[in-house]
């Protein structure tokens, strides 16, 4: 079903909407100048990590670099085995 009305009876004013007062992050196209809702989700700024952690479960997510150490000793390898 279509609604057809003329264009006096068209209130501008439905079209204009303050994306601040919206959920989500929004951005704004450079060229266009209309907003759009990002399609990422936004991060919160990360704390620095320190360099050596605890245990590798303190890294998920951050895509560490680990240092396994036991592995190498207990089959008798000499070298550093770095996974990432």
């Amino acid at each position: 079903m279509y609604v057809i009305c003329s264009f006096s009876e068209f209130d501008p004013k439905v079209l204009v909407y303050d994306p601040t007062t919206l959920a989500g992050e929004w951005k704004q196209d450079e060229t266009t100048k209309k907003w759009t809702k990002c399609s990422r989700e936004f991060k919160p700024y990360r704390s620095e990590r320190p360099a050596v952690l605890n245990n590798v479960l303190e890294a998920i997510h951050n895509t560490p670099l680990v240092k396994l150490n036991r592995v190498p000793k207990e089959n008798g390898v000499k070298c550093n085995m770095c996974r990432f």
